[in-house]
């Protein structure tokens, strides 16, 4: 019997995707095995500087023999023993072209040691499990634990507060074409736009493009057209996000690819129609609830938007979107799946209590 330790090394940082996976997956292990499960996070003085974090994560290596650590970000020691490695994707690798020389040269070559010395790695979809089976063999267990929609994405947006959000942001309910993602060139934001601007001029007037989310210094530089119809509200709060997915016309995630594409289930989860690439990760995360598109063509991202833009929607269609992403993705089952499997190879001893009503069933 081995004690489980979680990498609390996500704290203090910006809630992006990998944050979101490791809050939300940690909360769950420790809801649901209470006194079996504990997470170690450092203190605000090692979060205030980048190196200093990243010192204290390596200081995770010492738990020694008697502990199972589980890092749920890149986040975590480069050597552990009985390591369990969360791989959001490995983009590093095989497209180093859409990130900073920088970033390159310090974690590609630390992702490369990671997965040949991890005792098991949880990856967040089928693709991504496929594609390190691939890097590394079958010699690690890869465990498949995806991301969920968060609680807020999930539950109905109070018609007053929406109404209160889009005020602020000038925005019309229905009227409004969303994409959320960072300024990072495999998301594709530049050929978004540009096919955007495609449009007919009298569709780009009843319907802005809106784009949620930030830049960091770890991706190659990214230069959008600029145009009054495009809309950069920055990083917004999850209860602002909440209310654009829900009151958009159309979410539009045109990524060059994914390692699951957090967005594009809190779109389906909020209700909203979407429009996806058509590369396996999308096709695997949303099944036939969205419509697919060649993320490469500017000709046919314009005429996707103009299609759907052109389309009515309903509410049968907007509670089967809904039913799906409630039903086939949570963190409960996420958190379930990964704790069974680790169980097994690990003698963690661990059992569920199953303590509380969980909220996402």
């Amino acid at each position: 019997m081995t004690e489980l330790i979680i990498n609390g090394a996500f704290r203090g940082q910006a809630v992006t995707g990998q944050q979101r996976y490791a809050h939300e997956i940690s909360s769950e292990i420790l809801r649901q095995y209470p006194g079996q499960a504990r997470e170690v996070a450092p203190s605000p003085w090692w979060q205030k500087k980048a190196a200093r974090a990243w010192l204290w994560a390596q200081s995770l290596a010492v738990w020694g023999r008697k502990a199972t650590l589980i890092s749920l970000t890149s986040r975590s020691p480069i050597l552990a023993y009985r390591h369990v490695l969360a791989v959001h994707d490995i983009f590093v690798l095989t497209h180093p072209e859409w990130y900073s020389r920088k970033y390159v040269m310090t974690h590609a070559p630390i992702l490369r040691l990671q997965l040949r010395t991890a005792s098991a790695i949880i990856a967040v979809s089928e693709p991504v499990a496929e594609q390190i089976v691939q890097l590394t063999g079958s010699r690690i267990p890869v465990i498949v634990a995806p991301n969920a929609p968060a609680q807020v994405f999930r539950e109905p947006v109070d018609s007053r507060d929406a109404a209160a959000i889009l005020q602020r942001h000038s925005l019309t309910a229905g009227h409004f074409i969303l994409s959320v993602a960072s300024k990072d060139p495999r998301k594709n934001l530049r050929t978004l736009v540009r096919a955007y601007l495609n449009l007919p001029p009298e569709l780009r007037k009843l319907y802005p493009l809106v784009l949620v989310g930030g830049s960091s210094s770890v991706f190659a530089g990214v230069n959008l057209p600029v145009d009054p119809g495009v809309r950069h509200l920055g990083y917004v709060s999850d209860e602002d996000l909440a209310a654009l997915y829900a009151s958009s016309s159309l979410v539009a995630f045109p990524s060059l690819d994914e390692g699951f594409g957090l967005p594009a289930i809190e779109a389906l989860s909020a209700g909203a129609r979407l429009l996806v690439s058509d590369v396996e990760v999308m096709r695997w995360v949303c099944q036939s609830f969205a419509s697919y598109v060649d993320p490469k063509s500017e000709h046919k991202l314009t005429y996707a938007l103009k299609t759907m833009l052109d389309s009515s929607d309903c509410d049968e269609s907007r509670r089967a979107r809904q039913e799906y992403a409630h039903s086939q993705f949570t963190w409960r089952s996420s958190a379930e799946a990964l704790i069974s499997k680790l169980d097994g190879l690990f003698d963690l001893g661990i059992s569920s209590t199953r303590q509380g009503k969980d909220e996402n069933v």
